[in-house]
């Protein structure tokens, strides 16, 4: 159910342009840091609140940028694991950079071996598909069988 709640108000905020600087400029503090929190467990830039700070100007609460930065410090301790690194290696998404320099190497370790294997299998996959596709070619070229 806290999850449910957690992207309920994210997916306000993204669903809609207009909707957005509504919600946001008018957003809580920790409506401000699941915001940030959010961003960060999706693989976003924390410069996302840039977008945001320049929609909102003057209605940004003023402890907006401070929740949204604590929000997405903790989500990076989230995404930036190497579990989370090897799931986005074998789904074939791209290296993402969000991670600081403390944490990357894990993520980009569990990135990486996911990577290599995930390009193996696609090697396997492609090589079995032509060995068929020749073996079809070779079948339905082949002269007819003698009774």
């Amino acid at each position: 159910m806290n999850k449910i709640i957690l992207f309920l108000p994210l997916s306000l905020l993204i669903g809609c342009q207009s909707t957005t600087t509504k919600i946001a400029c008018n957003a809580s503090e920790s409506e401000w840091y699941e915001f940030g929190q959010q961003a960060a467990v999706s693989g976003k830039s924390v410069r996302i609140f840039d977008s945001y700070k320049q929609q909102c100007s003057e209605q940004l609460i003023q402890t907006a940028q401070t929740h949204y930065i604590d929000g997405f410090t903790d989500g990076l301790m989230t995404y930036c694991t190497y579990d989370n690194g090897f799931e986005r290696g074998k789904k074939g998404l791209e290296l993402n950079t969000i991670c600081p320099l403390e944490m990357r190497a894990e993520f980009e370790k569990g990135f990486k071996i996911a990577k290599r294997i995930r390009d193996e299998e696609m090697k396997q996959a492609e090589h079995a598909l032509r060995e068929r596709e020749r073996y079809i070619q070779q079948r339905d070229n082949a002269p007819p069988e003698k009774k």
